[in-house]
């Protein structure tokens, strides 16, 4: 028989870029939004106080959602079906716990096979919405279905089948680029044979066009996207979005300019020519680090100001918050392993060590998610949740880092 090498060709932007039983959980009582002050908060934010429905940047590598009554997260083991695919389940905190649970309330389930209800095959894109919770189950080839399920894990209905959709299409095969503002985001792609040894069959995907699906249905079928440039998680309010080509000619010879994407009109508006280094971009400024220093970069003006003289000497990420800004190396050898948090008037707060992570582990990547009270902390691509931060304690002199208690993981 002969052999299929399924090569996926991934464009990363550097530039740029136990048992246990649960208790119900009443969402109709909690706020739809976390907003919290602090004594150490300072200066005028660029970025709106809205952490749920968007994919946020500079925590957009782990798969989480925020939801009114705590956060869920995605969580990849290392055992795979006989498919190939990656077993997953979803995890569960509530706001203010010291617990992180597999989300499933059933006193018979030991939470480790396919009979949990928190055990999605090849689980992705986990979003919270009206009331709901959606995941997709499959990354492409084998499967690709968006799943919806009641917050406490159960009741799991598959409401839209990607892959069948594209097959219908005429294509092989689709996968979920992201979830966002109640609605899936998704392309279809094909396999392509490309020159291999002989005897051999190699193939290469392609991905040729993208949809988006209304989550409640209301858009009826999926809608194409037409507009051009690769949306990749929000700014603040502004849809982060890549374009080729420059207008305003260019920063250090990058070829490549930024732009907002509006999901509802299917059109991007132009806001900047892209310096060429990972930060975070909203409508009227950017923020990136460089050379010591975070630098804002009006838009307008086109002029660089150094606005953080960090004093820190490699390759480190900002990461911009409603309420502070985070500094973290972004190396493999994870270098240095502090986070350096700023408020929004430009000072530093705090300065906390990750002790746990030894150089195994991006320190900016680390910290896996933010919610108004706290840092969410992890040490390796499974993502999970394993410490956290109270922004609370920041500036105290007595911020630490805490372990959640993990009673599934045991």
């Amino acid at each position: 028989m002969k052999r299929k090498l399924f090569v996926i060709i991934l464009v990363c932007f550097f530039i740029l870029c136990g048992c246990h039983e649960s208790e119900e959980l009443d969402i109709e009582n909690t706020a739809t939004e976390q907003t919290e002050s602090y004594n150490w908060v300072a200066g005028e934010s660029p970025v709106v106080d809205q952490r749920m429905g968007l994919k946020r940047a500079g925590v957009n590598n782990a798969d989480y959602t925020i939801a009114p009554n705590g956060v869920y997260f995605m969580h990849n083991t290392d055992s795979v079906t006989e498919e190939g695919e990656i077993i997953s389940f979803v995890l569960y905190s509530d706001y203010g716990s010291d617990t992180v649970i597999k989300l499933c309330g059933r006193a018979d389930c030991d939470h480790s096979n396919s009979d949990c209800n928190a055990y999605i095959v090849g689980g992705n894109n986990i979003y919270y919405h009206e009331g709901y919770l959606y995941a997709v189950s499959g990354r492409g080839d084998t499967g690709c279905s968006l799943i919806r399920m009641d917050v406490d894990g159960s009741n799991h209905v598959t409401v839209f089948d990607m892959n069948q959709f594209a097959q219908d299409q005429g294509y092989d095969f689709a996968k979920c680029d992201m979830i966002d503002s109640g609605v899936c985001l998704f392309t279809v792609g094909e396999w392509i044979e490309v020159e291999a040894e002989p005897n051999e069959e190699a193939y290469t995907s392609s991905w040729v066009k993208s949809y988006s699906y209304a989550l409640d249905g209301s858009m009826g079928e999926p809608q194409p996207i037409k507009s051009e440039g690769a949306y990749l998680y929000h700014c603040s309010d502004v849809f982060f979005t890549l374009m080729n080509g420059t207008r305003n000619g260019g920063y250090n010879g990058y070829d490549v300019s930024i732009g907002h994407w509006d999901m509802e009109t299917d059109t991007v508006t132009y806001l900047t020519d892209h310096p060429g280094i990972a930060g975070f971009y909203g409508k009227e400024a950017g923020y990136y680090f460089r050379d010591g220093a975070v630098i804002r970069l009006n838009y307008e003006t086109r002029q660089e100001e150094r606005i953080i003289e960090t004093g820190l000497d490699g390759n480190y990420y900002v990461m911009c918050f409603p309420d502070c800004l985070v500094v973290a190396d972004q190396s493999f050898e994870a270098k240095d392993n502090h986070l350096y948090i700023y408020n929004w008037g430009y000072e530093l707060v705090d300065t906390i060590e990750l002790t746990y992570l030894h150089g195994n582990f991006f320190t900016d990547q680390a910290l896996m998610a933010e919610t108004a009270e706290r840092f969410i902390l992890t040490d390796g691509i499974s993502w999970i949740p394993k410490y956290y931060v109270e922004k609370s304690e920041l500036g105290t002199g007595n911020a630490k880092i805490y372990a959640f208690n993990l009673p599934d993981f045991q």
